[in-house]
């Protein structure tokens, strides 16, 4: 194969990318949206339940168009300050060729914080409420370091 044959075997990489894209839009629209999503109110209801410090202060948010989902605490009162600490943010959300970007963003006072990378999803098949709890485990440790609250802890 060589010359034209090879351009048309290589274009039909655009036609394939094309294809799992569409289906990776559909998978999330049709369920995948809803695992990540009702995984995200277990979490917030039994954190509510049970720490006092999230009561009134941990809210699962989304957007009518399915786009995004997240868990994101709410705003913590930096003592002999005026100031608030925005908290953690454990967002899913997709991106435009249909993958599904996990991140988290750090608690911050000064700044909006920027986006870390938790995990990128490729098949969405690999979305389970398992796989949502340890992204969410993984990102409130890791952002902790940032909250005020912990600054001097080893």
């Amino acid at each position: 194969m060589n010359g034209i044959d090879q351009i048309v075997e290589l274009s039909k990489e655009y036609l394939n990318a094309h294809n799992r894209m569409n289906e990776r839009f559909k998978k999330w629209n049709e369920n995948k949206f809803d695992v990540v999503k009702s995984t995200l109110n277990k979490v917030r209801e039994q954190l509510i339940n049970e720490n006092d410090f999230f009561v009134n202060n941990l809210y699962v948010n989304s957007d009518e168009n399915k786009t995004q989902v997240s868990l994101r605490a709410g705003q913590t009162i930096v003592p002999n300050s005026e100031k608030f600490e925005k908290g953690f943010e454990i967002n899913f959300f997709q991106i435009n060729n249909g993958k599904i970007y996990a991140c988290y963003y750090n608690n911050s006072i000064d700044k909006n914080s920027i986006s870390n990378e938790l995990f990128l999803f490729d098949n969405l098949e690999e979305i389970t409420e398992e796989k949502v709890l340890e992204l969410v485990y993984d990102g409130i440790k890791k952002s902790m370091k940032s909250s005020f609250l912990f600054n001097g802890d080893k």
